[in-house]
């Protein structure tokens, strides 16, 4: 969500924790305004596709390249002081439609 992003401290790093911080303000709401869960996610997925010029990305949908994360739970399901770098537990990442990553313990159907 951000080009600064990478100088940030590693355990900052996990997309998890960058919603929890989010969407809590911080730890502070008083000095930071937290953001809804939809939006951050939004930020992540139509945002930062259209942040490529592309017409073919930011959705789920024939036609779109998409790249995913598979969590063992429903995002907005979650209170937002619970999100960290365990929680919701990433399950499997996917880039160009191939799966790049699984966790160990998980045995997805092929595709």
């Amino acid at each position: 969500m951000s080009t600064d992003f990478s100088v940030s401290p590693i355990q900052y790093a996990p997309t998890t924790v960058v919603l929890g911080v989010a969407a809590t303000g911080g730890g502070n709401p008083e000095a930071h305004s937290p953001l809804k869960v939809r939006d951050v996610l939004h930020g992540f997925t139509v945002g930062s596709a259209k942040t490529t010029g592309k017409d073919d990305t930011g959705k789920l949908d024939v036609g779109y390249k998409a790249d995913m994360v598979v969590y063992d739970q429903d995002l907005y399901s979650i209170s937002p002081v619970k999100f960290s770098k365990d929680c919701p537990k990433l399950l499997s990442t996917w880039v160009g439609g191939r799966k790049t990553f699984e966790a160990p313990e998980v045995s997805m159907p092929k595709q």
